[in-house]
């Protein structure tokens, strides 16, 4: 066991050396940054952080106007898509006025094109199919069954997608053939 003289001998030893090694640091000269070293770091570093902002906002409006082309595509291929299955599925094509009507042996969807949009209306219910249509254009024939409509052929549509003047164009064949494919199809 230690006595009580000897940890108060070592306390006295070690706020000397303590003392000591304070008062040689601060009697040596230590090398530090002048003013005009700082003023030049922080110019350097202002210049430096100003160019990632402008670079981060420039990007941003970039993806952000990629991001929106996109959309643009991939609503007028999603109704493209839609159309073309809608069209192939319906079993007459008819003529109405400010449109067309898909018949199939279920259900009848109306088309009409108002304001730029072109509008599907089935059961009560009405959906823009899309916004930016310049025009609807359908060839057609007469209707055996119904001397007052024509059915349609061709479905033709005049569209503008990121500025460009796009058509789109669906058919409906009426031939024996292709009454038969459609019902051998079918059965599958």
């Amino acid at each position: 066991m230690r006595k009580r003289k000897d940890i108060k001998k070592d306390n006295t030893t070690a706020r000397f050396l303590l003392a000591s090694s304070l008062y040689s640091l601060a009697s040596k000269k230590l090398k530090s940054f002048t003013v005009m070293d700082i003023l030049a770091g922080m110019a350097i570093t202002s210049i430096v952080v100003t160019m990632v902002f402008y670079m981060s906002s420039t990007l941003s409006g970039q993806y952000t106007a990629y991001q929106n082309s996109r959309l643009e595509l991939n609503d007028l291929l999603n109704a493209s898509a839609g159309m073309s299955c809608q069209v192939s599925a319906a079993g007459k094509i008819r003529e109405i006025p400010g449109g067309f009507e898909l018949l199939n042996d279920v259900s009848t969807a109306a088309y009409k094109k108002a304001d730029g949009k072109l509008t599907m209306y089935q059961a009560n219910t009405s959906i823009d199919l899309y916004d930016q249509i310049e025009a609807v254009t359908l060839d057609g024939e007469p209707d055996p069954e119904d001397p007052i409509r024509s059915l349609v052929s061709g479905i033709h549509w005049q569209v503008t997608v990121l500025e460009q003047a796009v058509e789109l164009h669906f058919y409906k064949s009426y031939s024996p053939a292709d009454k038969i494919n459609q019902l051998l199809l079918h059965e599958l």
